[in-house]
């Protein structure tokens, strides 16, 4: 049996004189562990396994947004959102975090080892929200990253066609505003009722506004995207109304 631990290489770990013996380990990764010990008797003997297990704590701090996300592009540039930082460490008393390139802010704790605030994008698409916790002696620990998509799809608004409305009528015509949630906009291309892409030119403002007429008494779908200054195209935004009958 003894010779089995060796080929499967089991670490050896001599005996002091009282029987007793000591290791130091060092983790890798946060989480569950288990250490399995078999004691080896001079004859050769291979006891009964012991099994301690144990949870070593994540060093780096966890982030939670309630509003953005890695994948699905959400809010808008300025448009405010609710994060959580929080850490299993428990000496934390605040949070170092940095968006993007901009300069390291701090959050004190708040619950527990927690912290909530708001966090403002600055830009559209891909933001990095950089976090570290502080302790009470003052050690960072390792930074957390948190990747999240920053919608940049214009929004739509008429007062004569709300989305998701029935109204107006055959016939009438509505005037749509498009307003850009990206910088140095020039125009808009969109397309009504699966028709032709038409391009309108956005004015200094950064808006553009057209002015529709449905024919029928039914549901109309409107797609929009921007284009700004360098010709980068905006995330794509829907607005869909019914024509009163």
């Amino acid at each position: 049996m003894f010779s089995a631990l060796r080929r499967a290489r089991w670490p050896i770990c001599p005996a002091a004189p009282d029987g007793t013996a000591s290791i130091t380990w060092t983790p890798s990764r946060s989480g569950w562990h288990r250490l399995t010990v078999r004691g080896v008797t001079r004859d050769g003997t291979v006891t009964q396994p012991r099994e301690h297990s144990f949870t070593v704590r994540e060093s780096k701090p966890s982030i939670t947004s309630y509003l953005y996300s890695e994948y699905d592009p959400m809010g808008g540039i300025g448009v405010p959102g609710s994060f959580r930082f929080s850490s299993e460490l428990p000496s934390t008393v605040e949070f170092v975090y940095q968006l993007n390139d901009g300069p390291e802010q701090t959050v004190a704790v708040t619950d527990g080892t927690a912290a909530d605030l708001t966090v403002t994008p600055d830009r559209g698409f891909r933001n990095t929200l950089t976090v570290r916790s502080r302790s009470a002696s003052g050690e960072l620990s390792p930074a957390a990253t948190f990747v999240f998509t920053v919608s940049t799809s214009p929004t739509v608004g008429s007062t004569t066609y709300p989305y998701g409305e029935t109204s107006g009528g055959a016939g009438v015509p509505g005037v749509f505003t498009f307003t850009p949630r990206m910088p140095n906009v020039q125009t808009y291309v969109y397309q009504f009722d699966n028709g032709p892409e038409t391009t309108v030119p956005a004015g200094p403002d950064g808006t553009a506004s057209v002015t529709l007429t449905p024919t029928e008494a039914r549901w109309y779908p409107l797609s929009v995207f921007a284009v700004d200054a360098a010709g980068n195209r905006s995330d794509l935004t829907y607005h869909w109304f019914v024509v009163q009958g």
